[in-house]
């Protein structure tokens, strides 16, 4: 049965009152002792392990309905919002978790896809076969759902949900976090990765939790699922809190926009969803004179970019200049070979490309307009074509 996130977790387990951050073991002193280690004496008194006390309880998740748990996550920051602020998030701009905090609702909405929402609901599905899994790869670990939001004590707004809770033997703790993706990007997660979005999310929670020791599985398949740790670090710790603090005391309550960062694509798709389409009718904007330095400095690197072009289509247009006589050799063939008077074999490929297939929408139209009217999709914005020049005074 789905809970307040989509998952199973409020049937599968419930609020636990747990001191995860405790240090009682042996394994986990020794985890202690090595990220002390390698600290720096500013982030061992900012995170202070020694006078951690645990988390916050903000509450039971389990005793929210779906609408209140997105309500509440419009306050809070949760593990997942944590890259965007870095411009680390593949999903989110800095921007977007801004309007997000903020109430702002976008003027020209993202469609869900039947696409998205299968994608979504598989990683729900998903969870529960990793716990399985999870309880069979580690046979001899209490495999812990734990239903309750935990807050960064004095930070109420940095939250964490976690996906579950593994007690060795020893009763030391390890933070599980759980990830699907597709097998493309399977060597993302090699020889021991974990991408960039996720490590500031299980980093944000083993800091609030005070947990030394965190294992992200992600589920490609049925049979493929790779399970990587990470260990704490004091000093990175301290930077995400403080980019946290500095977004949220700085931005969110204020009402000031951050600057944007991250892939310019993804930001300007931000500012067209939150400014709305172009409006041709609108009167010409003033800039200040920072602007105009920007506009020489745009208009060097344009230069540039233009005299990159010119040289790479010459190069290209030579390339395809000495394709022809292979062309001419290879006939219908795909594979030809080749060898050298030095004796290099040349192994030769000339690969057919599948133009797409396509809808001839004039007969269509014509032949059945009803079904035409009813499949069209008009045409809307979908990017903006920057220029610039001088003009003379």
């Amino acid at each position: 049965m789905a809970s307040y996130d989509g998952t199973n977790k409020s049937s599968a387990g419930g609020a636990q009152h747990l001191p995860y951050w405790e240090i009682k073991t042996e394994y986990t002193k020794n985890l202690y002792n090595e990220a002390m280690g390698m600290a720096s004496q500013e982030a061992v008194e900012f995170c202070n392990p020694d006078g951690y006390n645990g988390p916050d309880i903000e509450v039971d998740a389990s005793t929210l309905t779906s609408d209140q748990w997105q309500a509440r996550r419009a306050n809070h920051l949760g593990g997942s919002d944590i890259s965007a602020i870095f411009g680390e998030n593949h999903f989110k701009t800095n921007l977007d978790l801004y309007y997000a905090k903020t109430g702002k609702q976008p003027l020209v909405p993202e469609e869900e896809t039947a696409q998205s929402r299968l994608n979504k609901i598989w990683g729900h599905i998903s969870e529960e076969y990793v716990d399985a899994w999870l309880s069979e790869r580690y046979p001899y670990n209490d495999i812990i759902t734990d239903t309750n939001i935990y807050a960064m004590p004095g930070k109420p707004y940095i939250t964490a949900n976690i996906d579950r809770m593994m007690r060795k033997p020893d009763g030391s703790y390890c933070l599980v976090e759980i990830k699907t993706t597709s097998t493309f990007n399977r060597s993302e997660w090699e020889n021991g990765n974990i991408p960039i979005p996720y490590i500031y999310q299980v980093r944000t929670y083993m800091a609030i939790l005070g947990v030394w020791e965190c294992v992200v599985v992600c589920m490609f398949d049925r049979d493929t699922l790779i399970a990587n740790t990470i260990k704490r670090d004091l000093d990175e710790e301290m930077r995400i809190i403080q980019g946290c603090d500095e977004f949220w005391m700085n931005h969110v309550i204020p009402h000031i926009p951050p600057e944007p960062i991250g892939a310019p694509e993804a930001t300007l798709k931000t500012i067209h969803k939150y400014a709305g389409d172009a409006d041709k009718k609108a009167p010409s904007v003033a800039l200040g004179a920072d602007f105009a330095e920007l506009c020489e400095k745009y208009s060097e690197k344009k230069a540039q970019r233009d005299a990159a072009k010119r040289t790479f289509d010459k190069l290209d247009e030579e390339c395809k200049d000495m394709i022809v006589p292979f062309a001419a050799a290879m006939g219908k063939s795909v594979l030809a070979e080749t060898v050298g008077t030095d004796g290099t074999r040349w192994l030769l490929k000339y690969s057919p490309r599948m133009s797409r297939a396509s809808v001839d929408m004039q007969k269509l139209e014509a032949l059945y307009p009803k079904a035409y009217k009813d499949c069209f999709i008009p045409q809307k914005e979908s990017s903006r074509v920057f220029t610039l020049k001088a003009a003379k005074s």
